[in-house]
């Protein structure tokens, strides 16, 4: 299905098969000028890059985002989600704003470094 968002098209798929077919290219990478704000925000890394940068990206991060890898960060991405729905919390008074990134940051460090700690112990 194609849909307009003013100039802009976008082809939504909702069959498993089809979207397996164009999540498996390694051809049609190529990102929308949209990802150019993002750009301005997280940098010109894995999510944003194209073509060769991405494939070297890519290949070098395989293997750190395989299932079973990722099993053992379940319970270090449990506790800090919610020590960070904790601070979130603490810091909210519903009246003003609030930048959370900084607690992002800091609760993605927690992350790691909690993987870290328990590999090493």
């Amino acid at each position: 299905m194609q849909l307009w968002f003013g100039p802009v098209p976008v082809a939504m798929v909702t069959r498993g098969d089809v979207a397996k077919i164009i999540f498996d290219s390694s051809v049609n990478i190529s990102k929308s000028s949209q990802y150019e704000k993002l750009k301005e925000w997280i940098g010109d890394g894995l999510l944003i890059s194209t073509n060769e940068k991405w494939r070297s990206r890519r290949k070098m991060l395989t293997q750190t985002f395989h299932f079973a890898v990722l099993k053992d960060y379940q319970k270090v991405f449990t506790a800090q989600g919610k020590t960070l729905v904790e601070v979130l919390q603490f810091r909210a008074d519903n009246m003003n704003p609030i930048d959370i990134l900084p607690y992002i940051k800091r609760c993605t460090l927690d992350i790691i470094c909690g993987r870290l700690r328990s590999v090493t112990e």
